[in-house]
């Protein structure tokens, strides 16, 4: 994982998911599949809409992996 920033600030955490999910050529019902399953595990699902740059530091690394993964 990076130690600076390295996601786009003004994207939603919902618009990073589908971004990578375009970039890898991941298809719909699959991205539907790990989208929920990727959330749930990172808790994140309650912050989809809060944008990259203002997420608090741990919440930008679990996005980070969430988007490699």
């Amino acid at each position: 994982m990076p130690q600076q920033q390295s996601l786009y600030p003004e994207l939603s955490i919902d618009e990073h998911l589908h971004f990578f999910s375009k970039l890898y050529q991941i298809d719909a019902g699959e991205y539907k599949k790990r989208r929920k399953e990727l959330l749930e595990i990172t808790r994140l699902e309650p912050f989809v809409d809060r944008s990259a740059e203002k997420l608090s530091g741990g919440m930008y690394k679990k996005l980070g992996l969430m988007c490699a993964l």
